[in-house]
């Protein structure tokens, strides 16, 4: 009886790998992060640089006029009541009210120790106070300047300002609208935009990040899943007929574990006894001997 040998089947194709799907939330989202703390840091930086634009011709527009050693007293004209700082400028270039060219370099940033100030007004003396702080400074277009003291405008109208002091070389006087007051608007406006774009677009990049390693991870689990684990044995391929036993496995030994201790060989059989003598063979009757001449 014969066979014909057949070929082994194929073995089973592995499971066809998950559709790679994008992961959600996308990458734009980074991106979307990145553009919204982008405008939080560029609109607070174009507020602050609008507010020094129109700060620095806030200062040009000061009402400013010379003061020599010995005092001075200039009126000055307020369209609007409010409050108005008084500024000592130790450099300074502008055109006095009366269309003189003026330009004061003094050596001394700091006003002098006996500076005194009186404005008076339609009505009488209006108060002025020092309580200002002189940290207070500006530099615009060479015109630098400290606060010295502030004063309040009740009405509109024409003031008249008297300013004497100790000082040895000429200065400046201007008063306009204290700086620190027009900057809370671009500050208020700047620091929201800067907070709001900061704080939107790090949510968007911290989320992003979470949802998507979990997708990951989660895709990784299915996959794994779908092949059976990392390191899973294949499975066994179906026996034909005719075939081959399989060859038996061979598992390493392990180096920490104690040897396997050995079976006892078999005791050797005994040695057989030896053989009996055959017996003799018997005697012809008449006892003639079985060798000899034939006997007649």
């Amino acid at each position: 009886m014969s066979y014909q040998q057949v070929a082994p089947p194929a073995p089973p194709p592995p499971p066809a790998p998950a559709v790679d799907a994008p992961i959600k939330p996308g990458r734009r989202w980074y991106w979307i992060g990145g553009i919204l703390i982008a405008a939080g840091i560029i609109t607070l930086v174009v507020l602050i640089a609008v507010w020094a634009i129109r700060t620095s011709d806030t200062v040009d527009k000061f009402a400013r006029f010379r003061v020599p050693p010995e005092g001075a007293t200039q009126p000055l004209d307020f369209k609007k009541a409010g409050t108005y700082t008084i500024y000592y400028e130790w450099r300074s270039s502008f055109t006095d009210p009366d269309g003189t060219k003026q330009n004061i370099d003094n050596s001394s940033h700091n006003a002098p120790s006996q500076l005194a100030i009186a404005v008076t007004g339609p009505s009488g003396p209006v108060p002025v106070t020092t309580d200002v702080d002189e940290d207070i400074t500006f530099s615009f277009n060479d015109k630098l300047g400290r606060a010295v003291a502030k004063v309040e405008i009740p009405a509109p109208g024409t003031y008249e300002m008297k300013v004497t002091s100790n000082a040895t070389a000429p200065f400046a006087i201007a008063v306009g609208k204290g700086i620190i007051s027009t900057i809370k608007p671009y500050a208020i406006i700047g620091g929201i935009a800067f907070i709001l774009g900061l704080g939107l677009g790090l949510t968007c990049i911290i989320v992003t990040a979470v949802k998507r390693g979990r997708r990951k991870r989660e895709r990784r689990a299915a996959d794994q899943a779908a092949w059976g684990g990392y390191g899973a044995p294949p499975p066994p391929v179906p026996a034909y007929p005719g075939a081959p036993a399989a060859a038996p496995t061979w598992t390493p030994p392990s180096w920490d574990a104690p040897p396997a201790p050995t079976a006892p060989a078999p005791p050797a059989p005994a040695p057989a006894p030896p053989p009996l003598p055959a017996p003799p063979p018997p005697s012809p009757p008449g006892g003639t001997p079985p060798w000899g001449p034939p006997q007649g």
